[in-house]
């Protein structure tokens, strides 16, 4: 007679930290809703309507990367300025780019942000692939900077392959951080990627 599955042989969900912010986001807006019934569904969609308007965009991504146009040919997708504040970029050859700015509890080690960042892949508003081997960070002196990066092949859901780079610069509580992620049927320019992130604040 087979036995029936139990809880203990379901696997694991791993709750990565871009789905954590999107269902505290959601949580949130659910218990806002809920208490303020027509105020808190007001509250979410203007939410959601600011992180695409042209010109919210435009002012969170000037507070994150320091220019309301920081890649030249790139599209604003989303913005959204919350504890971890993020704006995504697209171009016509369907490379993503998000730039990331945020304040830890204590002195950053680039290194362990990077790691964990690693282990949940790169997240964007029409994909979210994982590295698909193991890798050590590296660092690069880029314009007077050093970035801490890791590099890889990642595929997604689907199985597409892509490839790509997450890097982070940080000084003392501060953190900035850089994801693109780009098909896999051409080269990617490591140091143009770097060089994104460095020119922050600049």
């Amino acid at each position: 007679m087979t036995s029936l599955p139990t809880d203990a042989d379901a696997p694991l969900f791993k709750i990565t930290n871009p789905v954590k912010m999107l269902a505290g986001l959601a949580a949130f807006c659910i218990i806002a809703a809920a208490v303020s019934g027509a105020a808190g569904i007001v509250m979410m969609r203007d939410f959601f309507k600011k992180s695409v308007d042209p010109q919210a965009m435009s002012e969170t991504t000037t507070y994150i990367t320091g220019a309301a146009d920081p890649l030249p040919g790139f599209t604003k997708v989303m913005a959204a300025r919350l504890s971890r504040s993020v704006v995504f970029l697209q171009s016509p050859d369907h490379t993503e780019v998000s730039f990331w700015r945020y304040e830890t509890p204590e002195v950053v080690d680039p290194d362990e942000e990077l790691e964990h960042m690693y282990d949940n892949g790169i997240w964007t508003p029409t994909k979210w692939a994982h590295f698909q081997s193991a890798a050590k960070a590296s660092k690069k002196e880029i314009d007077g900077r050093t970035i801490t990066y890791w590099q890889g092949r990642l595929k997604d859901q689907q199985g597409t392959i892509y490839e790509g780079l997450i890097a982070c610069q940080a000084e003392g509580k501060k953190v900035q951080m850089i994801q693109v992620i780009q098909p896999s049927d051409r080269p990617f320019d490591t140091n143009k990627a770097l060089g994104w992130l460095a020119q922050i604040g600049r």
